[in-house]
């Protein structure tokens, strides 16, 4: 296969303007982990995801732009295109994200200290109606529970145990029933009243 030079500059100038975009995928990234989360663990779950993210990408650009051929000035051209991000206009947005950040923070602190004190009026007004209706709750209870107890049907009344005996009284009936009918034909033979 011929890889004309042309072809290899297009790849590196493609793969520079990749390398902007990671860093400009970089700042967007850490405003976000700034503004929702703290500490050295996210930060290290979150930077391991981003360059797991530039790694796929990159591998797309080398089996779509070099036919899966490895070669050395794409990766520089990434680091480049990087680099070049970060120190000239990367600044200004990294400056400007960490404004943004701190804007939003503040924001949201004062925001926080405004509700603040409605909810705590809120809360300390529920809390009274509470420890007030506990003296009533006391004397109620014993009176719900023997309500309660009182509400348990006795197991002769229940609902299937109703029908099993108009049932079972059907059943005895009928064999009396039966059995009159045999007593009756049986007098009737032998001539005697019922």
């Amino acid at each position: 296969m011929t890889v004309s030079v042309s072809s290899q500059m297009i790849l590196f100038l493609l793969s520079l303007s990749i390398g902007v975009a990671f860093g400009l995928l970089y700042d967007l990234l850490s405003l976000v982990r700034l503004l929702c989360f703290k500490g050295k663990i996210f930060t290290l779950v979150w930077d391991c995801l981003y360059l797991l993210l530039c790694g796929v990408l990159t591998f797309f650009l080398i089996l779509a732009g070099n036919a899966g051929e490895i070669r050395l000035f794409v990766l520089e051209g990434e680091l480049l295109g990087f680099l070049l991000y970060r120190f000239t206009i990367g600044r200004f947005i990294s400056t400007a994200v960490k404004r943004i950040v701190k804007k939003t923070r503040h924001t949201a602190a004062s925001a926080g200290r405004k509700i603040q004190e409605p909810v705590r009026s809120i809360c300390e007004r529920m809390g009274k109606n509470i420890s007030g209706n506990k003296e009533r709750m006391k004397k109620t209870m014993p009176k719900i529970q023997k309500v309660t107890k009182m509400r348990l049907k006795p197991v002769h009344n229940l609902m299937y145990n109703i029908f099993y005996r108009v049932r079972h009284k059907v059943a005895e009936n009928t064999v009396h029933a039966k059995s009159f009918q045999k007593d009756a034909g049986r007098r009737q033979k032998n001539g005697e009243k019922t």
